[in-house]
């Protein structure tokens, strides 16, 4: 349970500051690269402050925050198709972040796992 709300906290704050606060024609870095990024920072926080990588545990923490923002958006910003709206961000915000969180917490795993390996010595 630690793990997951670790996971869903920190990549919730990610998502919301970078839909709410982050400028959209940011020259520094783009937009959908912090998107991308958010559930790797979730999962990588989640995983060494809890000591442990629940894959799918982690899954559910990063549609879950990335669902909710994007309800907040669609209210806020009164979308009028609000199915499309997350149909869209699905494809191109949260699969391609899940990918990359999936296989950063495959790394965190084998770390985490040698680490625990090490200390059994």
């Amino acid at each position: 349970m630690r793990f997951f709300l670790t996971n869903f906290i920190v990549t919730l704050s990610a998502y919301a500051f970078t839909s709410f606060v982050y400028p959209s024609q940011a020259t520094i870095v783009p937009r959908i690269c912090l998107l991308w990024a958010s559930p790797v920072l979730g999962m990588l926080i989640a995983s060494f402050l809890a000591r442990i990588a629940l894959l799918g545990s982690a899954f559910g923490a990063q549609a879950l925050a990335m669902y909710i923002v994007t309800g907040i958006y669609c209210l806020v910003y009164h979308e009028k198709r609000p199915i499309d709206t997350l149909q869209y961000v699905t494809t191109v915000y949260f699969l391609p972040g899940a990918v990359m969180a999936f296989w950063a917490g495959v790394f965190a795993k084998r770390v985490l796992g040698t680490a625990k390996g090490l200390e059994k010595q």
